[in-house]
């Protein structure tokens, strides 16, 4: 297996997180919401993986920060980690994909929305 060296994996963590930080805070209306939730969830996702496989922190790091900013890098690892870790970083590719505001949207709305209604006055016809 290959492994990137220490200093090229930094620089390609920091352009990742960059990325991550331009996405949240230049195409979110409001930002420090979708920022908390995007970190929840690749730190959660990290550290359950990492947890799950076995794997060093920072190689897991890597791959949910890479799902979640939708940027295709791997360490190299994806093809033997665990089904469950998979949907993880296939959840991870979605919600980064769709984005926070619209995933929240979508999972709060509780109330029934009238799509139409009856008219308030008498038309006549004719």
């Amino acid at each position: 297996q290959e492994r990137f060296d220490v200093v090229a994996l930094q620089e390609v963590m920091n352009e990742m997180v960059q990325s991550l930080i331009y996405q949240i805070c230049f195409h979110s209306y409001n930002s420090r919401p979708s920022f908390i939730l995007y970190l929840f969830f690749a730190c959660s996702a990290t550290v359950i993986i990492s947890h799950i496989e076995n794997i060093p922190f920072i190689d897991a790091l890597f791959e949910t920060i890479s799902a979640i900013a939708t940027v295709g890098l791997t360490v190299g690892i994806t093809s033997s980690l665990s089904t469950i870790s998979c949907l993880i970083l296939c959840f991870l590719m979605f919600f980064g994909r769709v984005g926070s505001i619209t995933m929240l949207l979508a999972f709060s709305s509780t109330k029934n929305k009238k799509i139409s209604s009856l008219p308030l006055e008498k038309v006549q016809v004719g």
